[in-house]
């Protein structure tokens, strides 16, 4: 088996967690407070060495964003230009000529051969071209997903600023064996083709992303017609899914930085040490529990260096934990990280079965609740929202998980927006709705089940208990519609 987390110490990646389940002792509850200790004060360390790179990376974001919006205008005017690019182009081409001049008129097996580099360097630079103009608009637009703090985002940048400023920072040069034009990051050795820089970031899509929802919703209505809570089987049916789905880099990096349901945090925030309280900054541990708990199942510690997992591992491991040396060092949890990226296989399947942990539990909860409210269905068990017919399942994936995010039990202080573009405000654990004057009203605050009204889904979720009271057969007022309260607990828009 190929080794997943390079070399390592005694100090091995990943043992305080199998150590906390080793010590089995009498006292459950201080061999789990040790593994909570531990495992805070590793994602503690994992969150400092990530710190550093989010930092560096969100400038490399925001100025790819900066520097593309003006790249596309100058494309889009015709005036983005680099003088040293136009010479280069200009002497290949002239050493093509030569070279063709030089062939005797019957070599035409030569002629044929160099026919066919040069075709093959001007697809290459209309490929470029392409890759270069798609890259660009994705990142004005701020969809273009990269590593953290990456050299190609780096690269990509300075190619960007040598087009707008007519310099020469990247120095593109044209390698004569791969017949493709190559750009260096400056003080370094690393050099990149465009393609090699496309195919290294990644577009967001939103077509490719319906896919995985999909798959939660289809989870979801599977629990609203099952009985019983979700079990193991159900899990690793799900987790198939989702690894039959992410086949390529591309689909493993979107869906990697997405969040699906209530999930506050993508896997590549958990992974990386960033799931932090708003508030307080405080880390999630129960998440990054979760993260390596699955880790764990999925094996794959050579300690001794020998490219396989097997007893001598675990022998060393034994010899650590009775010197005492189980903890993991920020430093080799950084390690873990950056060779788990290298192993896209790992890295899928742990990324499967975080969601399978996370974000499908929330969908499976909602399908438990979409049993109890099924009565309030309407015919042909579809949802009339506005004057729209939705279905049950396009329902739960955009009104029904909009409800849940803002409902009392689960939302926080923040700004949300409804899928039909109504905006709701919460402070200090009150709602609040744009007024007439187009502006938060913050003097008057509504109720969960006013919002519900508004918006048109009251009669499709639970409703939960509240100060404000409704007396049956009166009418409200509620975002310039009125509503009549009826007997059975729903509203009535009155026309």
């Amino acid at each position: 088996m190929a080794k997943l987390y390079g070399t390592a110490d005694a100090t091995i990646v990943n043992a305080a967690f199998r150590y906390g389940r080793s010590n089995v002792a009498k006292d459950m509850e201080k061999v789990y407070a040790q593994r909570t200790a531990i495992s805070r004060e590793f994602a503690t360390d994992i969150s400092k060495a990530y710190d550093k790179l989010y930092e560096e990376h969100n400038l490399d974001l925001d100025k790819s964003v900066d520097l593309a919006g003006v790249t596309r205008d100058k494309l889009t005017a015709g005036t983005f230009s680099n003088d040293h690019m136009l010479d280069m182009n200009e002497d290949i081409v002239q050493d093509f000529r030569k070279q063709f001049d030089a062939l005797d008129k019957k070599d035409n097996k030569g002629r044929a051969r160099l026919m066919a580099k040069i075709n093959n360097y001007h697809q290459n630079m209309q490929n470029s071209g392409e890759m270069f103009q798609s890259m660009v608009s994705n990142s004005a637009n701020n969809k273009l997903l990269s590593d953290l703090s990456s050299d190609e985002r780096k690269l990509f940048n300075l190619i960007m600023e040598d087009g707008v400023n007519n310099t020469s920072v990247t120095k593109g040069t044209y390698d004569n064996e791969i017949n493709d034009i190559t750009y260096t990051l400056p003080g370094t050795d690393v050099t990149m083709t465009m393609g090699e820089i496309n195919k290294r970031m990644t577009a967001h899509n939103p077509e490719f992303l319906a896919a995985p929802q999909k798959i939660f919703t289809d989870f979801q209505e599977y629990a609203s017609k099952k009985k019983g809570l979700m079990t193991a089987q159900d899990g690793k049916r799900l987790k198939k899914s989702f690894n039959d789905l992410l086949v390529g880099d591309d689909q493993i990096r979107m869906v990697a930085n997405e969040k699906f349901g209530d999930m506050d945090f993508s896997f590549q925030e958990v992974l990386t040490g960033q799931a932090k309280d708003p508030q307080t900054g405080e880390l999630n541990t129960e998440l990054i529990n979760i993260m390596y708990d699955e880790l764990d199942k999925l094996g794959g510690i050579d300690v001794n260096n020998d490219n396989k997992i097997d007893e001598a591992d675990d022998a060393l491991i034994a010899e650590a934990r009775k010197n005492n040396q189980t903890f993991v060092t920020g430093e080799n949890g950084f390690s873990l990280i950056e060779e788990l990226k290298k192993d896209k296989s790992k890295y899928r399947d742990l990324l499967s079965s975080f969601l399978v942990k996370t974000a499908a539990d929330d969908f499976y909860g909602m399908g438990i609740d979409q049993r109890k409210t099924s009565k309030q269905v309407g015919p042909g068990g579809n949802v009339i929202i506005n004057g729209a017919n939705l279905k049950r399942d396009t329902f739960n994936a955009t009104y029904g998980l909009f409800a849940k995010k803002i409902h009392p039990n689960n939302v926080s202080d923040g700004l949300y927006s409804s899928p039909s573009g109504k905006s709701v405000k919460v402070a200090g654990g009150k709602y609040y709705v744009v007024g007439e004057s187009g502006e938060f009203d913050m003097e008057n605050p509504v109720t969960y089940r006013d919002i519900a009204v508004m918006d048109g889904w009251s009669n499709y979720v639970e409703m939960p208990q509240e100060k404000q009271q409704y007396e049956v057969g009166k009418e409200y007022k509620r975002g310039g519609k009125t509503f009549r309260y009826n007997e059975d607990g729903s509203f009535t828009e009155i026309k």
